[in-house]
């Protein structure tokens, strides 16, 4: 018996709903069930979604910018990866 694969859709804005417009990263990494200091490495990278640095120690994430980031790293094969 042939099974149906059945793949999760990137989240919509109405999936990030309840988001803040402006999210801190302990926001974010709470959201998106990752570590702060994950979140942190990447920014360190370059491979996490755009931010805003307000200050020296103030970061914030837009929303748009991260719903961008995401569908940016929609996969189909495990060979394809990020330039």
């Amino acid at each position: 018996m042939k099974q149906s694969l059945v793949l999760a859709e990137t989240p919509t804005e109405a999936e990030f709903g309840d988001l803040p417009e402006n999210s801190t990263t302990k926001e974010l990494a709470a959201y998106l069930n990752m570590r702060v200091p994950a979140l942190a490495q990447m920014r360190y990278r370059g491979t996490g979604p755009a931010y805003r640095k307000i200050s020296a120690r103030t970061v914030r994430y837009r929303k748009a910018d991260v719903l961008a980031w995401l569908e940016g790293a929609s996969r189909t094969q495990t060979k394809d990866h990020v330039a």
